[in-house]
């Protein structure tokens, strides 16, 4: 099951090292909370938010499933997906508008727009 995840600023670098692209962790001494908020990144009700204590370690447990649920491209043209939660996709990117940092629920984000193409 796909869980959403925060990690504060201040901690970020301290448990960056231990996160690479395809690896399996086994993390242990975090928090959940329930998530809330416009956008979702996931349906799961509640979020792992990381802490001082948080300690990540290698794991024995392997699996190739990239739990992905990739959503069709005619079904986010035509809203037909459940505008809730964040989706999958994947797409061949055709132009890059650049970096707008935006006022977004009384804080600064960073905003990219992009144009995005079915690679079918």
């Amino acid at each position: 099951v796909k869980i959403q995840a925060s990690c504060k600023q201040s901690l970020f670098q301290l448990f960056q090292r231990h996160c690479r692209v395809g690896e399996w962790k086994v993390i242990t001494n975090f928090s959940l909370s329930p998530v809330c908020g416009l956008y979702r990144h996931t349906n799961h009700v509640y979020k792992i938010e990381f802490m001082s204590q948080t300690l990540i370690t290698d794991s024995n447990l392997h699996c190739d499933n990239m739990f992905l649920e990739l959503k069709q491209f005619d079904n986010i043209k035509n809203g037909s997906h459940d505008t809730s939660f964040l989706i999958d996709v994947i797409g061949e990117v055709l132009d890059f508008g650049g970096l707008d940092i935006v006022q977004c629920a009384r804080k600064e984000v960073t905003k990219m727009e992009f144009t995005l193409r079915d690679i079918k």
